[in-house]
């Protein structure tokens, strides 16, 4: 419960509704699924309809920015992968306040924020993102 009331209170704080350089701002849960594997999803950005780059969030701890669509079967350390080489944030490690990780894209004109705000869970890692538009 005390772990659900940080996230409420960090997302409170980076809460940033007038702020048009912000693309993505929420919290990601990369939980353990019933084959072992855990859960990965994929933010596809487009404008007016044409497709501009991937974010892929998890599975787990990894991350991945990518300027073309990637197959299902992917993974985030491959040379196509913007965020390389630190593609990942180290969970379980809570001697600070959070983990996290924050890559700058130039090709993209993009900033990529990862925070780990720990999980509800044994087998999740909850994490807040935040994409925001360089000028």
């Amino acid at each position: 419960m005390i772990m659900w009331l940080l996230v409420f209170q960090l997302w409170n704080s980076l809460a940033v509704p007038n702020d048009t350089r912000v693309i993505l701002n929420g919290v990601w849960q990369s939980c353990r699924e019933t084959e072992g594997g855990y859960a990965e999803r994929i933010y596809e950005y487009r404008i007016l309809g044409k497709y501009q780059w991937e974010f892929h969030m998890g599975p787990y701890h990894e991350f991945g920015l990518y300027r073309q669509p990637q197959p299902d079967d992917h993974q985030h350390d491959t040379p196509s992968n913007l965020l390389k080489p630190d593609y990942h944030i180290i969970p379980h490690v809570w001697n600070s306040n959070l983990i996290d990780n924050d890559w700058n894209v130039p090709t993209l004109k993009l900033t990529v924020s990862a925070h780990a705000a720990g999980g509800s869970l044994d087998d999740c890692e909850t994490v807040i993102i935040r994409i925001t538009k360089v000028e």
